[in-house]
């Protein structure tokens, strides 16, 4: 009885190991494009989230304070100054000069943005602080905080309004063009 030492091939052979591979190249490329985009959409959100919680913690802080409460952007976390993407920081502002002094308290310091883009803010009167009255309503400063991913893709762009009232709101697509509308009803861009 003889008993043979063939065994039946079970591996790939060179050919069929590189078409697969190239099948492969050719899905992470087309993969790629959606991946970076959801990854800077998911960055946007996390930024206007962010300012948002400064904004709901500024209207927070003149109310539970009883004095009027500033948000400014700040290079240093310690005075007003510098861009946006910064930092930001949320104080108590008794004698509302936009600077900490006397009575104030630094209440919150908002890192610098590691997400790269811009973050913009448009005020009533062009401001680049906002306060917050103790009945909780802005000091004459409506306005938005617009945040453009460094690719300056406007479908990508996020906004927060604030309105007279302190109260804020997300900007929406409304009509279902890929990009949200703003404050003044108009498509988001990034310049």
């Amino acid at each position: 009885m003889s008993i043979s030492k063939n065994k039946p091939n079970s591996g790939f052979n060179l050919i069929e190991l590189l078409t697969v591979l190239a099948l492969l190249a050719i899905l992470v490329n087309l993969s790629l494009p959606n991946l970076t985009q959801s990854v800077e959409r998911n960055q946007a959100q996390v930024v206007i989230n962010e300012i948002n919680r400064a904004i709901t913690l500024t209207r927070f802080t003149a109310i539970n304070n009883g004095v009027m409460a500033t948000l400014c952007r700040s290079e240093n976390g310690q005075n007003c100054g510098g861009q946006w993407q910064q930092g930001f920081i949320v104080f108590t502002d008794n004698n509302a000069d936009k600077i900490i002094n006397g009575r104030d308290r630094l209440i919150r310091v908002f890192p610098e943005l590691t997400n790269s883009g811009t973050l913009k803010f448009r005020a009533f009167q062009n401001k680049q602080y906002l306060q917050m009255t103790p009945q909780g309503f802005t000091n004459h400063q409506n306005g938005n905080f617009t945040f453009c991913p460094a690719s300056n893709d406007p479908k990508l762009a996020q906004q927060v309004i604030i309105n007279r009232s302190g109260r804020t709101y997300f900007a929406r697509d409304t009509d279902g063009d890929g990009i949200k509308e703003g404050a003044n009803g108009k498509a988001l861009t990034c310049n």
